[in-house]
């Protein structure tokens, strides 16, 4: 009995770990789908790498996504209703109280 249920374990869970995905390989598919002219593709496959791993995706967003591009505003938004990274990429203000200096991308206080 513990042998088929292993069997049977491992059978149904195979499939699932087949299709288990990291987000650097998400993040490879949305440069392929943006190359091809596939921006609706593109922002799927952005929302999926969000999913698994938020700080590598805003790495990504900010080191290979050209800022003046059509798909650029369409990627920033799909970082909005995830907390602190929404207010770096559209450029948020500081919380009140704090001095803001920018510096690069990001708000910090002095």
């Amino acid at each position: 009995m513990k042998t088929l249920t292993l069997l049977l374990f491992s059978l149904f869970s195979l499939p699932l770990m087949l299709n288990a995905q990291t987000a650097d390989e998400m993040l490879h598919k949305v440069t392929a789908a943006i190359e091809a002219g596939q921006h609706g593709q593109a922002v799927s496959y952005f929302r999926q790498a969000i999913s698994l791993n938020i700080d590598r995706s805003e790495m990504f967003y900010w080191t290979s996504i050209d800022k003046s591009s059509e798909i650029s505003s369409k990627l920033s938004n799909e970082f909005e209703g995830t907390n602190e990274v929404a207010t770096r990429v559209q450029g948020a203000p500081p919380p009140p109280g704090r001095a803001p200096t920018l510096v690069g991308p990001l708000w910090l206080p002095r």
